[in-house]
This record gives structure tokens, sequence and C-alpha cells, in this order.
């Protein structure tokens, strides 16, 4: 269950991932105000899409970090412990459980860099030759998409990103140094 839960949220990731990049593609060609307009629906669609996204995983994936932290944790005291031949069973499960939390936090930081990019998309299109009233509206949602889809986790405190992830390794490594520090 566990599994497909992780792999169904990689997967909407991409698919918001690709969204996006289909998205800027088609706003450096966008000419006229009937594509300008469609191009803003979808950007719409693909927010309320990143926001239904947010809301099936802020629990889950949360739950998933904090285990994460403390499975890795727990691994990094049993590796000093266990003699050599037990490290062939520890290390893949604690590879594992770090690439599960990398892979979110990977494609976390790709979907807001994708999204950054959308004003850059909207400069770049062919918007010199057109009339004042297209102008406006392209200014209007150059402003509007300047925020960067994000996925935010634990009720909304923490951003889905690679400097989460090294965020995480460091807490779970701290957590390793005070419980050896203990015994």
């Amino acid at each position: 269950m566990g599994a497909t839960y992780i792999s169904f949220l990689c997967t909407m990731l991409i698919e918001a991932i690709i969204q996006v990049a289909c998205l800027k593609e088609r706003l450096q060609f966008t000419e006229d105000r009937r594509c300008l307009v469609e191009c803003i629906e979808r950007y719409s669609e693909i927010t309320e899409f990143t926001k239904r996204l947010h809301h099936i995983c802020k629990i889950g994936l949360s739950a998933v970090i904090v285990a994460g932290v403390l499975n890795t944790c727990t691994t990094f005291s049993l590796i000093v412990k266990v003699k050599f031949i037990e490290l062939a069973f520890l290390v893949p499960y604690m590879s594992s459980i770090v690439a599960i939390i990398y892979i979110h936090c990977f494609y976390g930081t790709i979907l807001a860099t994708e999204s950054e990019d959308i004003p850059y998309s909207l400069f770049s299109s062919k918007w010199i030759n057109t009339d004042d009233s297209h102008k406006r509206t392209l200014l209007l949602f150059m402003v509007f998409s300047k925020k960067q889809i994000t996925i935010k986790l634990v009720g909304g405190t923490l951003t889905m990103s690679l400097p989460l992830f090294v965020q995480i390794m460091r807490t779970a490594y701290a957590y390793f140094n005070v419980l050896q520090s203990v015994e």
C-alpha cells in the first residue's frame, strides 16, 4: 500500500512538471489574445491540480518524511553496532528510505523551478507587435504567475525541495549523534 501511494505521488508530481513545461513552451509562441486566455486557463487548471495534489499528500508524505528521519537515525545506529554481513540487509533498506525522500524533494524542486520560469516564457513570446489589451493581459498574467508552484508539507511550514532533503538528512544525522552520545 505504501509503495503504491509513493509511486502515485511521484507520478502526479511528474504530471504537474510536464504540464508546466508544456505551458511554458506554448506561451513562448503565443501571438493572439485567444491563445493567451487559453494559457491562463491552463495555468489555473495546473495550480488547481497542484492544490489537490497538496491536499492528497500533505499528511501522508509528511508521515513518510518523519518516519524516514526516524528510520534513518535508527539504521545509522544499527549500522554502527552490527556485524559486516548484516550490513548487506541494512544498507539497501536505508538506501531505499533515502531514495524515497530524495525523489519527492527532487521533483518538488523541479516543479518549483519550472513554474518560476513561466514569466520568462511570457516575456519571450511575440508580444511586441500586439495591441495594448493583449499587452495588459500579458503583464497581469506575468505578475500572477510569478509565484512558484510548490508542494507544502507539515501544515504548510516546509516546502518539498532539495534543501528540505538536506535538512532531513542533517536532522537524522544529528539525532544519530545524540543517540551515540547517550550510549
